[in-house]
């Protein structure tokens, strides 16, 4: 893979095992072989029977989809590849047939798979664009398959699915067609293969499968797409062009840590259901819209820039929300509520509001949601435990922490690390809008809490946090896992305060892998004793544990972790630790998980660069690693747009400009950076 430019690249053929396409409801898997293996869709139907079709991965005989040129009299080829380009929906490529150099193309929308062939030849040549279909459709005993059949008026060909659970019946449709007229053919026997096929004219060919939950509607969205195939798909590429221009960019010596910057934002509108503003898919591999995976680290959207992604979350998961139990944990295709959140992972949300207004610096928004964000936070101050300023409540994290001995009654450091810097953010931003009782009241209950999490979550001889305490005796149960406190803004770090180098040791010399941090020390018991989450690597709980590095001398072994997934051009959910000599291993090749993306994003300005965005200054702390020569260009804060460059050698600070004037104490004040291009310096050295 060739990561130097945009989209990265492949000169011959396609090197990896596996790379998934998605463009919101519709997500495909695409195999070394240059063919799809799995289609999933989710329509109106259960999200258990998302997946349509499955293709033998390695079978040249099981095709799904399988786009071929075909020159007449059987004369018919597989695309190939070369100089291909790969997209979070789709890629661009290049073959030679008959000595033609041949461009083809591949897109995945929302709701539709476009499928384009085209070439500048001038010789006549009779050329046809065809896709050979296998019978490959994911089987049920509650589901029914009707292969493609040619309409009457032989515009279309139509398949679908009918899935019933307890008597309710939902369909999907695909309605398969070209952009001019179609052929089709199919076999009758028990080996099934479906045939579609559109003639190029002035060699151009271009095929659409449209899937839909209503078959009226999956027509008259096909006559849409029809006539226009390749400007819908040349849309795609333009949205993806300017996002380039548009964001923050990273320019080093890593050029796939740079393309992983670059193309965040795209991967992420990969992830968007176009038609429920607001929605993100947690991953593009079967996954649906979660409650806290769209909240999670909304800090790392804001740093790429696109703000508006946020905005739209806001509103989003307001409006969804429950009238008595708040935001959704799981809603189904069609935005209806299947379960709540748990009322502390639902304050994440005012996390979210707060990073909204860090970077935006936008008040009208913040008085719009405010209210909203404030009656999360009150459903959750009745659970408060005694004195203690904690918050009682069944552990979010993992997800079976009846393992680690919780059983209901329960004081979460996870979930009291997420409550205190709702709390913090809150204030802030009462604060700002004019709320000073509210402000003094969660500035209350934070220090509090703070107070009681170094008291009763905290064990001083062994210099960590506990997993969780009795909330009936406060009796700790003696589990030490990295993930204590999730750190999604600058004031988890208060949390440690004057303990961070005990910490970082604990964490460091008990839990650190070849690759990456394990969730607990392999010499606890509990180490992988649930077979999952136990004993992995997860991107999005570790971030705290970055933080505390910066107190000891070895380098951080973060950027390696980034290059080896999106060196494979995925980002995956987690990574098994549960043997040394393994490394780390993908749960899936392709998959990219939403809040993984953001994860590993937010830290790149924040622990390999040292930067920290707070309320009233920008911090910056010595980068993990040497960043000499590193330039961290066109990010957005408040109205102004900030250029980073990095010079000297060494991991230590010297000095700092800003537009020329040296800055004090390693910090500027959010009020320089308002409005305007600003060019800061940092000075680097051993």
């Amino acid at each position: 893979m060739n990561f130097s430019a945009n989209p990265p690249s492949a000169e011959r053929g396609v090197p990896l095992p596996l790379t998934v396409f998605s463009g919101g409801r519709l997500s495909v898997d695409f195999a070394a072989h240059g063919g799809i293996t799995e289609i999933r869709f989710f329509g109106k139907q259960k999200i258990s029977d998302a997946a349509l079709f499955r293709a033998d991965p390695l079978s040249a005989f099981c095709q799904l989809f399988r786009p071929y040129a075909d020159f007449g009299h059987h004369d018919q080829y597989f695309l190939e590849f070369e100089n291909t380009a790969f997209y979070p929906f789709g890629y661009d490529s290049e073959c030679v047939f008959h000595e033609i150099r041949f461009r083809h193309r591949f897109t995945v929308l929302n709701d539709a798979l476009l499928f384009e062939l085209e070439t500048d030849a001038v010789k006549p040549f009779a050329l046809k664009l065809g896709l050979t279909g296998a019978a490959a459709p994911v089987r049920k005993p509650t589901r029914e398959w009707k292969r493609f059949l040619l309409e009457a008026d032989g515009g279309y060909a139509v398949s679908s699915f009918h899935d019933t659970h307890d008597g309710k019946s939902m369909e999907t449709h695909l309605i398969a067609g070209s952009s001019g007229k179609l052929e089709f053919s199919a076999t009758h026997h028990d080996i099934q293969k479906d045939y579609l096929s559109a003639p190029a004219v002035n060699g151009y060919a271009a095929l659409a499968i449209v899937f839909g939950s209503e078959k009226d509607a999956a027509v008259q969205r096909f006559r849409e797409l029809s006539g226009r195939i390749a400007e819908f798909a040349a849309g795609e590429r333009k949205i993806y062009r300017d996002s380039l221009s548009k964001y923050t960019k990273l320019e080093s010596e890593f050029p796939v840590l740079n393309s992983f910057v670059s193309n965040m934002p795209e991967i992420l509108r990969s992830l968007a259901v176009k038609d429920l503003p607001g929605a993100y898919c947690a991953s593009n591999t079967g996954y649906w819209v979660w409650g806290w995976d769209g909240m999670v680290h909304a800090d790392a959207v804001m740093l790429s820039g696109d703000w508006e992604d946020i905005r739209s979350r806001l509103d989003f998961y307001r409006n969804t929300a429950d009238p008595v139990h708040g935001i959704f944990h799981a809603i189904d295709p069609g935005g209806g509520i299947l379960a709540t959140m748990a009322p502390p992972a639902q304050t994440i949300y005012c996390i979210m509001l707060f990073q909204y207004w860090l970077f935006s610096r936008d008040a009208d928004t913040v008085r719009e949601f405010y209210p909203f964000a404030a009656s999360l936070l009150k459903r959750v101050e009745s659970e408060v435990v005694g004195n203690t300023g904690l918050y009682r409540g069944r552990g979010l994290y993992p997800d079976f922490p009846e393992d680690l001995g919780q059983d209901g009654n329960d004081i979460s450091s996870f979930n009291n690390s997420i409550l205190f810097q709702a709390f913090r953010c809150m204030a802030e931003l009462a604060r700002r809008t004019g709320r000073t009782s509210d402000a003094s009241r969660w500035t209350a209950n934070a220090d509090t809490l703070r107070s009681g999490f170094r008291t009763c979550l905290y064990d001083p001889g062994k210099h960590a946090f506990y997993d969780s305490v009795s909330a009936e005796t406060l009796k700790p149960r003696r589990f030490y896992p990295v993930y204590a406190v999730l750190a999604l803004t600058p004031y988890a770090s208060e949390l440690a305060e004057g303990i961070e180098t005990e910490l970082a040791e604990y964490l460091y010399g008990n839990l650190c892998q070849r690759y990456g941090v394990s969730m607990f020390a392999r010499k606890d018991e509990v180490f992988y004793s649930d077979g999952n989450q136990l004993g992995f690597y997860c991107p999005a709980t570790e971030r705290f544990y970055r933080r505390l590095l910066r107190h000891l001398p070895q380098e951080d072994s973060l950027l390696p972790l980034i290059e080896r997934e999106w060196g494979a051009l995925q980002i995956a959910e987690a990574s098994s630790c549960e043997a040394v000599n393994m490394g780390i291993t993908p749960d899936r090749p392709g998959k990219k998980q939403m809040y993984s993306v953001a994860a590993y994003y937010a830290m790149i300005p924040e622990i390999l660069c040292g930067l920290e965005f707070q309320a009233d200054r920008l911090l910056f702390h010595d980068p993990v690693r040497e960043v000499g020569g590193w330039k961290l260009a066109n990010l957005r804060f408040g109205g102004g747009l900030l250029n980073f460059e990095f010079q000297g050698e060494g991991r230590h600070i010297a000095s700092i400009e800003a537009d020329g004037i040296p800055a004090e104490n390693r910090e500027l004040p959010a009020a320089l950076l308002e409005a305007g291009i600003h060019s800061i310096f940092i000075h680097l050295k051993d």
